[in-house]
This record gives C-alpha cells, structure tokens and sequence, in this order.
C-alpha cells in the first residue's frame, strides 16, 4: 500500500516534507511505548501513536518506519517536524483513534 491509501483511508494530513510518492508501507504497528515501538516496528510499517515529542522521528530512523501516524488529532510542536524533516521521516496526523486508524490501514492491506 502507499502512503497516499493510508492517507486517504485515514483523513490524516501530512505534517512534514518528506516525499510520500514513491513510500510504500508494508504492516501496521499501534503502540504509544516508545522502548517497545523501537523493538518491534518492523522496517515499512506504519507506526500509530499518541506520542508527539521528538523521540518519536528517532524512533522512526532507528526502525526504518514507512511513516508515523500520530492519532487522535494530537498536537504537534514546530521543533518535532523540523527534526522528523532532517531526518527525511514522514509524520501523517489523523483524528481517528489508533483503533480506527489501525481498522482503516488493515483493509488495505
């Protein structure tokens, strides 16, 4: 799937510049523990979370994550996408739960 489906399947908005059109994810991963997300968000996924400091880009590089969506319309400061857009990470945001979010990105795939 690409990430323009989990875009639109999600109604999330792209929050940094990261270039989308040629990403594609392969899984899915919920979880908002960042120690458990960098062991178990596999290289491709999407990784659905609450979180919205700037661990979460670090976490994204270390796991080669396909992108982070962050749920539930969190906010999310001007520091944590310029740090995600050095580091060429694609954070979506949607106001979709994570459940939701995760129901929305499992029928695409």
């Amino acid at each position: 799937m690409t990430l323009n489906d989990i875009i639109k399947a999600t109604s999330a908005e792209v929050l940094t510049n990261a270039d989308i059109s040629t990403k594609d994810a392969t899984g899915c991963y919920v979880c908002d523990l960042l120690s458990l997300a960098m062991s178990k968000v596999c290289a491709g996924d999407v990784w659905i979370t609450v979180q919205a400091n700037v661990n979460i880009a670090a976490v994204a590089v270390l796991t080669e994550a396909a992108c982070v969506l962050v749920a539930e319309g969190m906010h999310i400061e001007d520091s944590v996408i310029a740090k995600a857009n050095n580091e060429g990470v694609v954070i979506l945001r949607t106001q979709m739960s994570a459940f939701a979010a995760a129901v929305a990105i499992g029928k695409l795939l």
